[in-house]
Protein backbone atom coordinates (compact mmCIF):
# COMPACT_ATOMS: atom_id res chain seq x y z
CA UNK A 1 0.00 0.00 0.00
CA UNK A 2 0.89 3.20 -0.57
CA UNK A 3 2.60 5.04 2.42
CA UNK A 4 3.94 1.89 4.42
CA UNK A 5 7.81 2.85 3.27
CA UNK A 6 7.00 5.87 5.82
CA UNK A 7 5.90 2.89 8.91
CA UNK A 8 9.23 3.01 11.14
CA UNK A 9 10.30 6.52 10.65
CA UNK A 10 11.04 9.17 13.32
CA UNK A 11 10.09 13.05 13.15
CA UNK A 12 9.96 15.63 15.98
CA UNK A 13 7.65 17.61 14.21
CA UNK A 14 5.00 18.34 11.23
CA UNK A 15 7.94 20.26 9.25
CA UNK A 16 10.55 16.86 9.29
CA UNK A 17 7.26 14.60 8.92
CA UNK A 18 6.88 17.33 5.92
CA UNK A 19 9.91 16.56 4.50
CA UNK A 20 10.10 13.02 5.17
CA UNK A 21 6.88 12.49 2.40
CA UNK A 22 8.38 14.22 0.25
CA UNK A 23 11.77 12.21 0.06
CA UNK A 24 9.78 8.99 -0.15
CA UNK A 25 7.47 9.80 -2.73
CA UNK A 26 9.73 12.60 -4.62
CA UNK A 27 7.30 15.51 -4.24
CA UNK A 28 8.12 18.73 -4.28
CA UNK A 29 6.29 19.88 -1.53
CA UNK A 30 3.56 17.74 0.29
CA UNK A 31 0.92 19.76 2.47
CA UNK A 32 1.07 18.27 6.00
CA UNK A 33 -1.53 18.94 8.35
CA UNK A 34 -1.80 18.24 12.37
CA UNK A 35 -5.21 16.52 13.11
CA UNK A 36 -4.71 15.81 16.43
CA UNK A 37 -1.97 15.92 18.90
CA UNK A 38 -1.09 15.12 22.56
CA UNK A 39 1.78 14.65 24.77
CA UNK A 40 2.52 10.97 22.87
CA UNK A 41 0.11 10.20 20.18
CA UNK A 42 -0.02 12.51 16.81
CA UNK A 43 -2.06 12.10 13.88
CA UNK A 44 -0.99 14.04 10.75
CA UNK A 45 -2.89 14.39 6.97
CA UNK A 46 -0.36 14.40 4.03
CA UNK A 47 -2.17 15.60 0.32
CA UNK A 48 0.42 13.88 -1.75
CA UNK A 49 0.37 14.40 -5.26
CA UNK A 50 -0.62 11.48 -7.42
CA UNK A 51 -1.78 8.95 -4.83
CA UNK A 52 -3.83 11.56 -2.80
CA UNK A 53 -4.58 12.20 1.16
CA UNK A 54 -2.96 10.03 3.93
CA UNK A 55 -3.61 10.11 7.46
CA UNK A 56 -0.37 9.09 9.43
CA UNK A 57 -0.54 7.87 13.03
CA UNK A 58 2.62 8.16 15.23
CA UNK A 59 3.43 8.13 18.81
CA UNK A 60 6.42 8.51 21.03
CA UNK A 61 7.61 7.24 24.50
CA UNK A 62 7.77 10.89 26.49
CA UNK A 63 6.99 13.88 25.65
CA UNK A 64 10.89 14.74 25.06
CA UNK A 65 11.14 11.40 22.66
CA UNK A 66 10.92 11.96 18.57
CA UNK A 67 7.47 10.46 17.17
CA UNK A 68 7.68 6.72 15.42
CA UNK A 69 4.93 6.04 12.78
CA UNK A 70 3.43 3.25 13.33
CA UNK A 71 -0.10 3.29 10.87
CA UNK A 72 -0.40 4.79 7.69
CA UNK A 73 -3.89 4.65 6.41
CA UNK A 74 -5.10 5.75 3.07
CA UNK A 75 -8.96 6.69 2.50
CA UNK A 76 -11.31 4.34 0.86
CA UNK A 77 -12.38 5.41 -2.98
CA UNK A 78 -16.61 6.31 -2.56
CA UNK A 79 -18.55 3.98 -3.59
CA UNK A 80 -21.77 5.40 -5.52
CA UNK A 81 -24.55 3.54 -3.48
CA UNK A 82 -28.79 4.04 -4.47
CA UNK A 83 -30.36 3.46 -1.52
CA UNK A 84 -33.64 1.03 -2.01
CA UNK A 85 -36.60 3.17 -2.07
CA UNK A 86 -40.26 1.74 -1.56
CA UNK A 87 -42.88 4.28 -2.88
CA UNK A 88 -46.08 2.55 -1.24
CA UNK A 89 -48.10 5.01 0.51
CA UNK A 90 -51.68 5.00 1.26
CA UNK A 91 -53.02 8.19 -0.28
CA UNK A 92 -54.35 7.09 -3.47
CA UNK A 93 -52.04 7.39 -6.84
CA UNK A 94 -53.75 9.84 -9.25
CA UNK A 95 -53.80 7.86 -12.61
CA UNK A 96 -52.44 9.64 -16.13
CA UNK A 97 -54.63 10.11 -18.60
Amino acid sequence: MMGDELIGAVFVNAVELRHLAEQEFGALFVPTVAVSTSERHATFALQVAGIGRLTVHAQRQREWHPFHITRVERPRTARTWVPSVSWSSSRPRANAS
